[in-house]
């Protein structure tokens, strides 16, 4: 049996199993109707960066993304030793977070800059979708003015839901008093 004849929606159950670069390497030049299949497929895709190798991140991101960013739900980006400068490079395509214009959930990892950090929450603004944050095992060095504007950014997302906050600033033991207060957090 030919992969062609197959139904729709059994390849769009193939697509759970592979990984989104392995289903645009594979199925992406075969014809319309998989192009088709893998553009339906993504419009709930959930994107997870943390452990791509840096040439199939580079591929997506240059290549693909730009097709679907504005179908993507969820998206994890780290720079932990296993995908180091990986939000630089992202950023360094031309990505910026409000073209992901359907985005839910974002978890970003490992943040050392505080300039882009404070890029990403800002594009986070303009995310109408943006119900799930987190922010975990970030170390930054900032200055406390900048610590409130921070999380003044983080509670000004007007949709959010759930956030969760794992950041070290240098040696300050410091929870700022927001000046913003969220109205869409649950408890």
């Amino acid at each position: 049996m030919k992969l062609e004849l197959l139904p729709n929606e059994l390849l769009l159950n193939l697509f759970e199993y592979l990984t989104i670069y392995h289903i645009f390497q594979a199925f992406d030049n075969i014809n319309i109707r998989f192009r088709t299949l893998i553009l339906i497929y993504c419009q709930k895709v959930r994107l997870d960066f943390q452990s791509i190798s840096k040439t199939n991140f580079d591929i997506i991101c240059k290549k693909y993304l730009p097709l679907f960013n504005h179908q993507i739900l969820s998206l994890r980006l780290s720079d932990d030793d296993n995908t180091p400068q990986q939000i630089s490079l992202f950023l360094s395509y031309g990505l910026q977070l409000q073209q992901f214009t359907h985005l839910q959930t974002i978890y970003l990892s490992h943040i050392h800059s505080s300039s882009i950090l404070n890029k990403l929450l800002t594009d986070c603004l303009y995310l109408p979708s943006l119900t799930h944050f987190t922010l975990t095992n970030c170390h930054i060095s900032i200055d406390q003015t900048s610590i409130d504007h921070l999380y003044n950014q983080i509670w000004s997302l007007l949709e959010l839901t759930y956030c969760y906050i794992d950041i070290n600033f240098s040696d300050r033991n410091y929870f700022p008093k927001p000046t913003i207060i969220s109205t869409s957090l649950k408890s």
